[in-house]
């Protein structure tokens, strides 16, 4: 028989070894690896796109490592020279060493590198709610430091002792180019991704047994991505069969629910003042996470359009956001909204299983909610508007609490995608102060008409422990719609209105994290978790803002109380973040919230305590 390429091509073929003339003339790789059968040309075209897509991965990486070459050959080198105190100068210090500060911490990942390839895309828009935010309280930080250098001139000696005042300096300086980097967030390339050459595998079984009903019970009704039967049947069909390779994307939904269920059950099993763990759950949370980012290297095995797939992409996802940088949840993340949408999950369905379309449905609506929060953490456009959406909003008066709060935080989704719409989106510089306005009391209207509709939900009667602390996770969520409105009313009753909304988001926090003890279900420290990472930290930080204002920031006999209060709710909250942050990457989305919480506590904490 002719050779694979003369076959192909329909020409006629002399059989010639090793190569025949028609492949030595076109400089083609002559085979005969299908003797007497037919060329399958869908999965020949298959593998051509696929090697391409590799090589092009190469190309790519290639690009990132050069143009990371070419910018650090062309920087210019700082000068080592003494200059007096200025907020630029101590900042640009503090931007020089701010990477090596963050690699020196210890932690879980520290065998597991966090590199995706892919260079970083900016992740806040001019005028998203965050970056905003960012350069608000870096502003807030320069002129507090510019007051101290005032206050400490021999014309005009300081309050506090000269080394308090030069360890303040220096840790605003610090904040300063944090906020800055966050605000601006200028191009960072990542080192090419980490190939070990081993496959992903299934993780145990009996492991998975014991903990699949925690996972259901617990931590599913918060983002039911799966289905119970379904799950089972898919583990009767990856176990049971020894002759095919396990399915990838069970691979990657397994050990997801194992990784998500172990990590909460050994966090609330012990106190947060012991959180030393046993070297069997070190390695087994370091093998889990080892065979999610072997599945992550395979990314093109997802994306086939499959139920299983669209879950698989969102849970790998959902661990990106926490052990992994946020340009990998990002790139994950739009995979399973676009491969969601190319499937039609944003479609009502006319499927005779209505089981099936129900878990369809339960799963786009919790990528639509993520992708709500996301765009307000990124600044970025929504990837699932609510205008290409054809699924009926669900109702939240069945009278399933679980289900009704699930139906009043889709609803409450749309109006956050109404808030970046108006308020925070790339045009909205554009518009004139009145215009905004008008736009803000228009939303604070119908944020107030949400809250009467969900008043049963909101504060729910009677109760279990996950449904209560499901409704403290919603109200701390309206707290942060009323304050990223009440951002758009200049006035001074507004900006009362949102640091009272701020301060009762960070009491919600509180009472939620005081409600679970050690053995408790772990549903609390689920809803904990969403809060911390699922969500911006806009509460925070607009609390920390109002304690850097030169009438606030000197305690006085009448402020006093209220400046230990809130001093101490910032402390909680970053007690809370280091909590989370313990296994994850120094380089991950929740190292950088910790980051961003001891620095702004640390220096409240200063203002308190001269």
């Amino acid at each position: 028989p002719a050779c694979d390429e003369c076959r192909i091509r329909k020409v006629r073929c002399d059989r010639e070894s090793p190569l025949c003339s028609s492949c030595r003339k076109s400089g083609l790789i002559c085979q005969y690896t299908q003797k007497g059968k037919r060329i399958n040309h869908t999965k020949k075209l298959v593998n051509d796109v696929q090697l391409l897509g590799t090589r092009l991965n190469r190309i790519e990486d290639a690009l990132v490592r050069c143009m990371s070459i070419v910018t650090a050959s062309n920087s210019p080198h700082k000068s080592g020279s003494a200059t007096p105190y200025s907020p630029n100068s101590q900042r640009t210090e503090a931007e020089d060493s701010w990477g090596s500060s963050d690699n020196s911490e210890g932690s879980l990942m520290d065998g597991l590198s966090d590199q995706t390839g892919y260079p970083g895309n900016p992740a806040y828009g001019p005028s998203s709610s965050m970056a905003s935010l960012y350069a608000e309280a870096q502003a807030a930080g320069d002129q507090l430091a510019s007051s101290l250098s005032v206050q400490g001139s021999p014309e005009e000696p300081g309050q506090w002792p000269p080394t308090h005042e030069s360890s303040l300096r220096t840790q605003i300086a610090e904040a300063s180019a944090l906020f800055q980097r966050l605000a601006t967030d200028s191009l960072t390339f990542s080192e090419p991704e980490h190939h070990d050459n081993l496959l992903p595998c299934l993780p145990p079984r009996a492991l998975l047994e014991a903990f699949l009903e925690t996972y259901f019970n617990e931590l599913s009704p918060l983002l039911p991505i799966y289905d119970r039967q379904s799950v089972l049947a898919a583990m009767e069909t990856q176990y049971g069969s020894t002759r095919d390779a396990p399915n990838t994307a069970w691979i990657v939904s397994f050990s997801s629910i194992l990784l998500q269920t172990l990590e909460a059950k050994s966090t609330t099993g012990k106190k947060t003042d012991m959180m030393a763990r046993s070297t069997l759950e070190v390695d087994l949370l370091f093998q889990l996470l080892l065979n999610i980012r072997r599945c992550y290297n395979r990314f093109e095995r997802l994306l086939q359009p499959r139920v299983a797939n669209v879950q698989a992409l969102l849970s790998m996802a959902l661990v990106a956001l926490k052990y992994f940088r946020f340009t990998m949840f990002e790139t994950v993340f739009t995979q399973a909204c676009e491969l969601a949408k190319s499937m039609g999950l944003h479609q009502s369905s006319s499927a005779a299983d209505a089981k099936q379309c129900n878990e369809c449905q339960k799963l786009f609506w919790s990528l639509f909610i993520l992708d709500k929060h996301t765009s307000l953490v990124a600044g970025k456009p929504c990837l699932l508007p609510s205008y290409d959406c054809g699924l009926p909003l669900p109702s939240s008066t069945t009278g399933v609490l679980l289900d009704d709060l699930f139906a009043a935080r889709i609803s409450l989704a749309h109006i956050e995608e109404d808030i970046f719409c108006n308020l925070y989106s790339a045009k909205a510089p554009l518009l004139s102060q009145n215009r905004l306005g008008r736009r803000a009391h228009k939303l604070i209207r119908r944020l107030n008409d949400w809250t009467i509709h969900h008043s049963r939900i909101l504060y729910p009667p009677a109760s279990t422990t996950t449904t209560a602390q499901q409704a403290i996770e919603l109200r701390y969520a309206l707290c942060i719609c009323r304050v990223l409105v009440h951002r758009h009313i200049p006035t001074a009753e507004s900006r009362q209105t949102r640091l009272e909304h701020a301060r009762t988001g960070l009491r919600l926090l509180q009472e939620l994290c005081e409600s679970y003890h050690p053995g408790d279900s772990i549903s609390g420290f689920t809803v904990f978790e969403s809060i911390l990472l699922h969500y911006p930290i806009i509460l925070f930080l607009e609390v920390y803002i109002h304690l850097l204002t030169p009438n606030i920031s000197t305690p006085t006999s009448t402020n006093h109380a209220t400046i230990t209060s809130d001093t101490n709710a910032l402390l909680f909250f970053a007690s809370r973040t280091d909590l989370l942050a313990t296994n994850g990457s120094p380089t991950s989305y929740a190292a950088t919230i910790r980051s961003i919480t001891q620095l702004c506590s640390h220096i409240a904490t200063s203002l308190l305590h001269p």
